[in-house]
């Protein structure tokens, strides 16, 4: 993705498919939503969105280790797919400081919102559709972070 430096949305997916594939241990999928672009445009112009996008994909990368797969899945959707994930609690420790880290990058520049949907992928799950699925389960996490309120993120727990 030209602005961010992030991966595409379709070089993400096929690199997701590709380490499920030859890895072991437990991963899991970030869907992440930013908001209020459209407000950050009406009162900033475009130069501020596009900073605001090239600074929060600066965030994601600090959060996150150099071996997991980072992406610009849509104009305010971004994907992280965290590889040899120890434990949930390191899954809950990445979203908070991701939410940290956005706090600050909010109070820096804009009036952005964000929300995290997380999915946890099974040990079993390594067929062509898992990636389908591991996205509709954070999705559907994103949907509960929404429900919460402003800033907010949900782990997927088969809702």
């Amino acid at each position: 993705d030209y602005p961010t430096g992030l991966y595409n949305r379709n070089t993400a997916g096929k690199m997701i498919r590709d380490s499920r594939r030859s890895r072991q241990g437990m991963q899991a999928l970030l869907l992440i939503k930013i908001g209020n672009f459209y407000q950050v445009n009406e009162r900033y112009g475009h130069t501020a969105v596009d900073k605001a996008i090239q600074d929060f994909a600066a965030k994601l990368r600090s959060c996150f280790r150099k071996g997991d797969i980072l992406a610009r899945y849509g104009g305010d959707e971004f994907v992280v797919f965290v590889l040899d994930v120890p434990s949930w609690k390191f899954i809950e420790e990445k979203c908070n400081k991701l939410m940290k880290e956005i706090h600050l990058l909010v109070q820096d520049e804009t009036d952005l919102e964000c929300w995290i949907g997380a999915a946890v992928a099974s040990e079993e799950n390594k067929d062509q559709n898992f990636f389908m699925e591991l996205l509709g389960q954070a999705d559907q996490a994103l949907n509960q972070a929404k429900q919460k309120g402003k800033n907010q993120w949900h782990l997927y727990e088969g809702i």
